[in-house]
């Protein structure tokens, strides 16, 4: 468990992460060890995908979504008429 890792107790972990905590500097660097990071990168903003990726990724759903619903009506009609 990531808690027992970086020695502290589960319910501080969930306070950290809501924010009802603050967080030593010790902490992080233990946190950011785990993760194989360094510290800055705990603080830094989310990256969201290009919009050429957002772009791929919905086309793919839209794939999958279509391939779902012809194989449902296959099953549909081979099945229950």
């Amino acid at each position: 468990m990531l808690a027992e890792k970086i020695g502290i107790s589960t319910n501080f972990l969930a306070d950290i992460e809501t924010g009802k905590s603050w967080v030593s500097c010790a902490t992080l660097s233990k946190l950011a060890n785990i993760f194989e990071i360094k510290v800055y990168e705990l603080f830094r903003p989310e990256i969201s995908p290009k919009d050429e990726t957002k772009e791929a990724i919905k086309s793919i759903v839209n794939d999958i979504s279509v391939t779902i619903e012809h194989s449902l009506k296959q099953i549909t009609i081979k099945y229950l008429n």
